[in-house]
C-alpha cells in the first residue's frame, strides 16, 4: 500500500440556505387607545412569511393611517404609524396563543396609550 501520494479531490457543492417562513405569519387586527383626547380606533395588519408587518388603522381623532414594521423570531412586534417624526410607533409582543399587546407613543405629540389584538 503506497503511502507517499496523496490526491485531494474537489468539487464544488451548491448550498443552499432555507429559512423558515416566519412562526407569526398571517392576519391580526384589534383596537387601540390613548391619552390624545379620548383618541381611539382599531388596526390591521399582515404579517409577510419573512415577519414583515403592514396594514392600516383608522383613529377616530385623525383618520386613516398607514402600519409598517417587523416582527423578532421571540414574538416583539414594532410597528410605525405615519411619519417616522410625527407619527407614533407600536411596540408589542405576540404570544404563543396569537393575542397581541403593547403601548404606543408619539414623541412629537408626547402622547401615548395601548393597543391589543389577535390573530384572525
Amino acid at each position: 500500500m503506497p503511502i507517499g501520494n496523496i490526491i485531494m479531490l474537489s468539487k464544488k457543492v451548491a448550498h443552499h440556505v432555507i429559512i423558515a417562513p416566519c412562526a407569526y405569519a398571517g392576519s391580526y387586527s384589534g383596537i387601540f387607545s390613548g391619552d390624545d383626547h379620548g383618541n381611539h380606533g382599531t388596526w390591521s395588519v399582515t404579517v409577510s412569511n419573512n415577519c414583515e408587518v403592514s396594514g392600516s388603522g383608522y383613529s377616530d381623532q385623525d383618520g386613516a393611517f398607514i402600519l409598517v414594521g417587523n416582527i423578532t423570531d421571540s414574538g416583539s412586534i414594532v410597528m410605525v404609524a405615519g411619519d417616522v417624526t410625527t407619527g407614533a410607533t407600536f411596540s408589542g409582543n405576540i404570544n404563543n396563543f396569537g393575542g397581541v399587546s403593547g403601548t404606543w407613543f408619539n414623541s412629537h405629540w408626547q402622547m401615548s396609550g395601548t393597543f391589543d389584538g389577535k390573530l384572525k
